[in-house]
């Protein structure tokens, strides 16, 4: 029967591993160190000390049942209204118009006539004297706001 040959040697503790993780971690901590940003300390002042805000100004233009345009409730022609364009895209740093039509008149009347047209006018005029022109929408009897479609 041949021998069994027994090696009788005493357990070993491997320093290659260790030597690995421990230069593994100096190097992601090194990294880290240098990436990290450095952000300079600033005072915030305290909450009385600073200005009133001040609402930005715009005018509002309705288009009428009848397609006349009303600037900030006073009726006015096509060409005053091409006139106060150009001069608020003179006078003003950021000009902007919001636009509104009217639903229905005081006894529930529809529109007269499609005001399409007119509102499509109202819009290029603004472009061509350099106006932000925003088209809103009726404000809703219960004064809940519309619907988000943008996600």
């Amino acid at each position: 029967m041949p021998a069994i040959r027994r090696n009788n040697h005493s357990p070993r503790f491997e320093m290659l591993p260790l030597i690995d993780v421990v230069f593994l971690l100096l190097t992601f901590f090194i990294y880290a160190i240098v990436m990290r940003v450095q952000v300079d300390a600033f005072t915030l002042m305290p909450v009385g000390s600073g200005e009133g805000v001040v609402p930005a100004e715009h005018r509002t233009v309705t288009l009428d049942l009848d397609g006349r345009y009303v600037l900030d409730g006073n009726r006015i022609s096509e060409a005053e209204l091409q006139r106060t364009f150009e001069t608020m895209a003179r006078s003003e740093a950021d000009p902007t118009v919001f636009v509104l039509t009217e639903v229905a008149g005081p006894d529930g009347q529809p529109p007269r006539l499609d005001r399409v047209p007119a509102l499509m006018d109202l819009v290029q005029m603004g472009m061509e004297a350099g106006v932000n022109v925003r088209i809103t929408g009726p404000r809703r009897e219960d004064g809940a706001r519309p619907p988000d479609d943008d996600p």
